[in-house]
């Protein structure tokens, strides 16, 4: 999991990319499988 931040910060550095974007996209990802998980 860190190396995946760690890379994450790597590309962010070197094609500008924002954050902020990222951590939406994680939190909807993270969401939708807690919401898979709920259901039998």
């Amino acid at each position: 999991m860190e190396d995946m931040i760690n890379q994450v910060l790597l590309m962010e550095k070197t094609e500008g990319i924002c954050a902020d974007n990222l951590r939406d996209l994680l939190k909807k990802l993270s969401e939708q499988d807690k919401e898979q998980n709920k259901t039998p």
